[in-house]
């Protein structure tokens, strides 16, 4: 039947409505052109025949979604409350984007028909879209009220709970959605991917696998399994996972809305093996995609850092951080520590800025007891309880603590246990896991545990709990040793540092917290136990001086390597090892090599080398070097330690912060205070005289082991016993309610 022939009158009646039934039956069979002619013909055969509206609505929403609109429009005006037109109409309401008229329709329809779990889960979706969350949740929970087992409310009242950092409450959600039907792959998938935000990501892998199986084309669930693989460690295996997801969508151009999000994976994989490049160029694609995407802003800031473009990094923390990434802000204060040209009051204006943003309820009262001498308890939190440098530094302070004064509890934010784990965990009294529990759990826990003094020891650097902090959970708060500037963060009382990292005065006045002078050193350091012997000097089977660093390439700055570079125009024939992860890609070799070129050292004097798995085998480069070189404003602290206990002297500059006076404080710590240099011609001049002292090199290369045993660096009992009288002093304060201030300790070197 062609659509457009005229139709004859038909008078009203019973005639004309059996008509216009018929009409409409015929075109419900129909194909589409048949179909909208036979519904026009009902509709002048009976223009109140409200099935034949609602019909024609739902054949042409997707090809005519205007005349749709109409439809149904005219479906309500005859029967109000037919909640298949109202529900059909928000629907394409909401796809052509008139959002508002969705809502004002499916408000009325769950009011109409509040007993259809699909019409509160679709009206929760345009209400989290609208970005009333609260009233979404609402929604989505008066849906399982209706049918506690409907998937589509479940999993997306569990987004939500996600997003709002609740992963194990939509845990539980997603658990009752793979109860209810072990087959929907997305149900598998959202279980893996809340374990894997609980931390749990091996025991998140098993519903990514079965997910896959259930769906092995599905993009979402790839990359599912390839966020899971990398945060559990097996980030080889999650790159073809992700690539895998990037196939199914071939151009960017095509990609769905949420696909951003495996770019932005493949970045962060790229970034953790070392192919810097590429993940720049993922991230780039990752943000083409999601201008908006505040934590891919922050991470594609990461890897501009390694690449060496510290200010476009700094511009992208700065995006981040406007968009309400509160991490950004950590990233753009370490960030500053590197960087030769942003001043002492630049970078405590930073942490101070980040200090503010945090939210710092008013403290409870603390029930302490204010008896100065009882014994205390000591809380130490930490992300870092585990292979990590950090440990070398806390694990003999926990082991020689006197029990009889002090009961040690340690808070762990640990992301991966080991067998160093295992070993902290002996060295306390009360061991805490606390990764996963909220800022506000965690406190709580704190306060029951009856912490007198509660330690940070990670700064700004990983896996830091700072937020917590700001809470107050103990009446007596510190920093010490994982981060070498201030944290920003007002409710820290005190950080723990020497004379000479932080002179009285200068220092004090770039820090927030009240600075305790620990002396001669505020380390102490246990050598480790599979270090190789010390081989001999290179330079006499070479016959030219090595110098090197196995710093953290972000401390190699443009600065340093002008530095470096001079120092080895003084001294002809020398030539420089540096190792560091990020060497491991060929563009990061090639920037390092041409900085170096430009400012006058071929790439023959290199030797980049990326990192290497063991402790032995690292230790053992140390064999290589003849002369450590210190990076600066960013100086190392275990790499130094590291370096002089296989043999290797380091030549430090003495700088204007903390970070740019650890070296100093090392050296002059056990007696080698002719390798603190105290400015750029001074660093240059010393470091070409003791190179051209071959047999004095050989001298302190052999004695320098046993004078690092012998000097308080390395004098556990006495630095605890420091340390001890540090916290008896900070509590007798709190006792006397008096304020946190600066004080000294042990003898000042």
């Amino acid at each position: 039947m062609d659509q457009n022939t005229a139709l004859p009158a038909i008078p009203a009646g019973p005639i004309g409505l059996e008509l216009a039934r018929r009409c409409f039956l015929a075109a419900a069979h129909a194909d589409t052109p048949t179909a909208l002619g036979l519904y026009k013909r009902a509709m002048v055969l009976e223009p109140r025949l409200v099935d034949v509206y609602l019909s024609l609505g739902i054949r042409l929403q997707q090809e005519k979604p205007q005349d749709a609109i109409a439809a149904f429009t005219r479906t309500l005006a005859l029967a109000p409350t037919t909640i298949e037109a109202r529900g059909n109409l928000a629907n394409l309401l909401y796809r052509l984007g008139a959002i508002h008229e969705a809502e004002a329709h499916y408000r009325q329809a769950v009011r109409n028909k509040p007993d259809l779990p699909q019409l509160h889960t679709n009206y929760g979706a345009i209400l989290r879209r609208l970005g009333r969350l609260d009233e979404a949740v609402s929604s989505y929970r008066r849906a399982l009220m209706v049918d506690p087992a409907y998937a589509d409310a479940l999993g997306n009242l569990g987004n939500i709970l996600n997003g709002w950092g609740k992963p194990a409450d939509a845990l539980q959600l997603f658990w009752r959605m793979v109860r209810v039907n072990p087959a929907d792959s997305m149900a598998q998938n959202r279980m893996g991917d809340s374990l894997n935000r609980l931390e749990h990501p091996k025991r998140a892998l098993p519903y990514h696998v079965r997910a896959l199986a259930l769906d092995p084309g599905s993009p979402d669930i790839l990359n599912s399994l390839g966020a899971t693989l990398q945060a559990a460690g097996l980030t080889p295996k999650a790159i073809p996972a992700l690539r895998r997801a990037l196939r199914v969508w071939p151009s960017i151009t095509i990609i769905p809305e949420g696909a951003w999000i495996v770019h932005y994976n493949l970045g962060i994989a790229m970034n953790d093996i070392g192919r810097v490049e590429e993940a720049c160029i993922f991230y780039s694609r990752s943000l083409a995609l999601a201008p908006d995407s505040a934590a891919c802003l922050r991470n594609f800031g990461n890897s501009l850092r390694y690449w060496g473009d510290f200010n476009a990094a700094l511009r992208c923390y700065d995006r981040s951080i406007r968009m309400g990434e509160i991490g950004a802000h950590q990233n753009k204060t370490m960030t500053l520590l590197y960087m030769a040209e942003a001043t002492p009051r630049a970078v405590y204006e930073a942490h101070r800025a980040y200090g503010s943003t945090l939210p710092a309820p008013a403290p409870a009262p603390h029930a302490n007891s204010r008896d100065p001498e009882r014994r205390l308890v000591i809380g130490y939190v930490s992300g870092d309880f585990r292979q990590h440098v950090a440990a070398e530094f806390m694990a003999p302070l926990l082991a020689a603590h006197d029990r009889s004064r002090f009961r040690i509890h340690a808070y762990s934010e640990t992301p991966s246990p080991d067998a160093v784990t295992a070993r902290i965990q002996t060295l306390v009294d009360l061991w805490r896991p606390i990764r996963g529990l909220s800022d506000e759990q965690a406190d709580a826990l704190i306060r029951a545990d009856g912490v007198d003094i509660l330690i940070d020891l990670a700064g700004h650097s990983a896996h830091n709990r700072l937020p917590l902090f700001a809470r107050k959970p103990a009446p007596v708060q510190a920093t010490w040793l994982g981060y070498p500037a201030t944290t920003g963060v007002p409710a820290i009382d005190y950080r723990i540092v020497d004379s000479i990292t932080d002179p009285e005065g200068t220092a004090d006045a770039h820090a927030c917290e009240a600075l305790v002078r620990l002396d001669p050193s505020f380390l102490c350091y246990q050598p480790p136990a599979d270090a190789s012997p010390i081989g001999p000097l290179p330079a006499q089977r070479n016959g030219f001086v090595t110098f090197g660093s196995f710093n953290n390439l972000l401390k190699t700055n443009p600065a340093t390597i002008a530095l470096w570079a001079a120092l080895m125009a003084r001294v002809p024939g020398s030539r420089l090892i540096l190792k560091s992860r990020p060497l491991a890609d060929a563009g990061v070799r090639n920037r390092v090599t041409a900085r170096f070129a430009a400012a006058g050292i071929a790439p023959e004097r290199l030797d980049l080398i990326p990192w290497t798995s063991g402790t032995a085998e690292h230790l053992g480069l140390y064999n290589r070097l003849d002369i450590a070189l210190d990076p600066f404003p960013y100086n190392g602290t275990t790499t130094t330690c590291e370096a002089l206990w296989m043999g290797v002297p380091v030549l430090t500059l003495c700088g204007d912060r903390h970070a740019a006076r650890v070296g100093a404080s090392l050296m002059r710590g056990i007696g080698l205070g002719s390798f603190v240099a105290h400015d750029q011609p001074d660093f240059i001049e010393r470091g070409a005289q003791i190179a051209a002292d071959i047999q004095a090199l050989d001298a302190i290369r052999h004695g320098l082991r046993h004078r690092m045993a012998a000097s308080p660096l390395c004098d556990t009992n006495r630095f605890t016993r420091c340390f001890e009288t540090v916290l008896r002093t900070i509590w007798h304060r709190w006792c006397d309610s008096l304020p946190a201030l600066p004080f000294f300790t042990g003898a000042t070197p």
